[in-house]
């Protein structure tokens, strides 16, 4: 069974966190829908931060070429005739170039991401090939 953790960006630093998906209660009420919390026990305590919704992405539970996590909204270079593209989730599978991330791995590379680098997404849309 593949480990089930998220990624998200800080909203206070821009640092990248890695752990659970929690809505955290602040006080007696609960946090806002818009903001997220992650959850992590590294280093013996507990730690909550709130990350920007926009940057949540899952694990996949598979790993690239170099061992590295692949995580939706990562760019893969495929290393086949499809080239490089963004991971996603869809109808229950994930994805790179429309085909599914397990026909790649462990060809593929993580070549970056769509939060850190977002004229990436430019080049997609222009040449999907890229």
């Amino acid at each position: 069974m593949r480990e089930i953790k998220f990624r998200g960006k800080r909203i206070d630093s821009g640092e990248w966190v890695y752990g659970n998906l929690v809505k955290y209660p602040k006080t007696e009420n609960w946090v806002p829908q818009s903001e997220i919390w992650f959850f992590d026990d590294e280093g013996g305590g507990e730690h909550y931060y709130i990350v920007n919704p926009t940057t949540v992405g899952q694990f996949t539970g598979l790993y690239d070429k170099d061992g590295k996590e692949i995580y939706e909204g990562d760019r893969c270079d495929t290393h086949t005739m499809w080239g490089k593209g963004f991971v996603v989730f869809e109808r229950g599978i994930f994805k790179v170039c429309d085909i599914s991330l397990c026909t790649f791995t462990p060809g593929v590379e993580i070549v970056g991401n769509v939060y850190d680098d977002p004229d990436l997404l430019d080049i997609l849309e222009v040449n999907p090939d890229a």
